[in-house]
C-alpha cells in the first residue's frame, strides 16, 4: 500500500477549522430545533382533531401519523440540539488549543536563539 500524495483530495492537506464558523453553524442549528420543536408541538395539538372530524377508521390514520410525524420532529429536535452543542464544544476546544499552543511559543529555546518581534 502506498502512502497518500499530498495533492490527493480524499486524503488531502490539513483541516482547517474557524471556530466562529463553527459557532455560527451551531446557533443555526439551533434555530433550526427551535423551529422543528414548534411545528412538532403544532403537529401534536393538531392530531386527535383528525378522528373526530373525519370520524372512526377514516379519522384514525390520519391522527396516527401526525403523532407520528411529531414523534419524528421531536426526535430531529434533539440530534440537532446536539450537533449544535458538539459544534459549540469542537469550537470552544480549538480556542483552548490555540491559545496553549500561543502560550507556548518560544518557549524551550535559549534566549539567544530567539527572534525579536
Amino acid at each position: 500500500m502506498s502512502s497518500p500524495e499530498p495533492g490527493d483530495p480524499l486524503t488531502g492537506g490539513p483541516i482547517v477549522v474557524e471556530p466562529a464558523a463553527l459557532e455560527a453553524l451551531a446557533a443555526e442549528l439551533d434555530a433550526l430545533a427551535a423551529e422543528l420543536a414548534r411545528d412538532a408541538a403544532d403537529v401534536l395539538s393538531v392530531a386527535p382533531t383528525f378522528p373526530v372530524a373525519l370520524g372512526g377508521e377514516a379519522g384514525w390514520a390520519p391522527g396516527a401519523t401526525a403523532t407520528s410525524w411529531a414523534s419524528l420532529e421531536e426526535v430531529l429536535v434533539d440530534r440537532t440540539r446536539a450537533l449544535a452543542g458538539t459544534l459549540v464544544g469542537a469550537a470552544a476546544a480549538y480556542r483552548a488549543e490555540d491559545a496553549a499552543l500561543s502560550g507556548h511559543m518560544g518557549r524551550g529555546r535559549p534566549a539567544r536563539d530567539r527572534v525579536p518581534r
